[in-house]
């Protein structure tokens, strides 16, 4: 029993040093940090701050953003370039329909390429705003490459 009790009364003691240790410090305001008042000036600098690396942020995604669709309109590129060598093994074969669709296929890719050389001189949030439409008109002329290719294997 004398033996219990001593192991209470150690936990007793030693527990609340042990958790009184471990407290978290609390958060610290940007006065206590600097030792001295906060200032428009220094919330102007650092929202400042804030702006330039998102800024800098906006521009790498719009690097890499470019790079991508440079990459898609080649890749697309190359597939019209198929579809055009499958139209002419094909010669009399091939109705004027299918000619009249791979015409305006180029023209479609002609104008997205003049259209991506032309974003790339905007900026950061107009890509953001023209991107959505570039994406759809993208994925339409892949999807009409598609089309395209399964009517002229038939």
């Amino acid at each position: 029993m004398r033996r219990s009790y001593i192991i209470l009364v150690g936990m007793a003691v030693i527990l609340p040093l042990v958790l009184g240790g471990c407290k978290p410090e609390p958060a610290q305001d940007a006065e206590s940090r600097t030792g001295k008042d906060v200032t428009v000036e220094d919330v102007k600098k650092e929202a400042s701050e804030a702006l330039d690396i998102a800024g800098k942020y906006a521009s790498q995604r719009k690097a890499e953003y470019e790079k991508e669709l440079a990459a898609r309109l080649k890749d697309m590129e190359a597939r019209l370039g198929e579809l055009k060598a499958e139209a002419e093994k094909k010669g009399d074969k091939l109705d004027a329909e299918r000619r009249k669709e791979i015409d305006a296929l180029q023209k479609e890719l002609d104008r997205l390429k003049l259209r991506l050389e032309e974003l790339k001189g905007r900026s950061a949030k107009a890509w953001d705003l023209l991107k959505e439409q570039f994406e759809k008109d993208t994925e339409n002329l892949d999807r009409e490459l598609g089309k395209e290719k399964k009517l002229i294997q038939t």
